[in-house]
């Protein structure tokens, strides 16, 4: 059993004043049986915060709306491309 959390901050200010921080953990429990160790990981690095994220955007939006601010929508993020990065950060 595996649980992934992603923590989201966002920070609204305007040159001189904080107008709101919002911080939010959107997490998610997933059981892994079977495959490799490298399709573990992968899974656990991408497909995981791929099923979390957009509960966590939403959620975000509503609290940052029910403060009174416009909701704020956040753009879609290709966790694939930020494990393979980190993935070749880690070989040099």
């Amino acid at each position: 059993n595996f649980e992934i959390v992603l923590d989201i901050n966002v920070k609204a200010q305007t040159s001189d004043k904080t107008v709101y921080l919002a911080e939010i953990k959107q997490a998610g429990l997933f059981e892994l049986e079977g495959g490799s160790d490298q399709l573990k990981q992968r899974f656990l690095h991408v497909n995981c915060p791929e099923a979390i994220f957009p509960y966590a955007r939403e959620n975000l939006s509503n609290l940052i709306q029910k403060g009174g601010f416009p909701p704020l929508f956040l753009s879609p993020i290709d966790f694939q491309t930020l494990y393979h990065q980190e993935l070749e950060k880690r070989k040099n």
